[in-house]
């Protein structure tokens, strides 16, 4: 696992605090800003970064993690995909993300105990400069019926009237 998934998690896990069912109007200060509605016993918690601020959910079982973000598109959607894989994608298709036109690519990684974890990064561009990307990780399978709490969660995202 990258040492920065690693620091992701810990930090996550001890600050995160089992919630009701939510909805998070995310970020605050941007406009157009994304409602989230998160499941039942899921958690989420905000956090600033040097950039920007990030949106983090995870299972009740911390078995799925989503970060979501506004963030530079770096001039293009392969660069700024590049850079939050920290590889080059495996994939990449069209997709939707909170009515806009995005594009999801995937990509793998290794936790400390020698886990593969599958990376799902949606990047939808906003504007020119900004980008609202949303990143899964999990160690289950596109087609394991447990994520479908989370394809509902990307799915019910919805962008706000400015």
């Amino acid at each position: 696992m990258r040492p920065w998934f690693a620091i992701l998690l810990s930090v996550f896990a001890f600050t995160a605090s089992p919630a009701a069912a939510e909805d998070i109007r995310f970020p605050a200060s941007f406009k157009p800003p994304l409602l989230i509605h998160t499941p039942k016993g899921w958690t989420s918690q905000k956090l600033d970064t040097l950039l920007s601020e990030n949106l983090q959910i995870a299972s009740d079982d911390q078995t799925i993690i989503f970060t979501i973000s506004l963030a530079p598109t770096l001039g293009s959607v392969d660069k700024i995909a590049a850079k939050l894989l920290r590889q080059k994608a495996l994939s990449k298709a069209p997709a939707k993300f909170a009515g806009l036109d995005a594009f999801v690519f995937r990509g793998t990684t290794t936790n400390p105990d020698g886990l593969k974890l599958n990376l799902k990064l949606i990047v939808a561009p906003i504007d020119p400069q900004e980008a609202y990307t949303c990143m899964l990780i999990t160690a289950m399978d596109d087609s394991d019926k447990r994520l479908a709490p989370a394809s509902a969660l990307i799915a019910g995202v919805k962008l706000l009237p400015k």
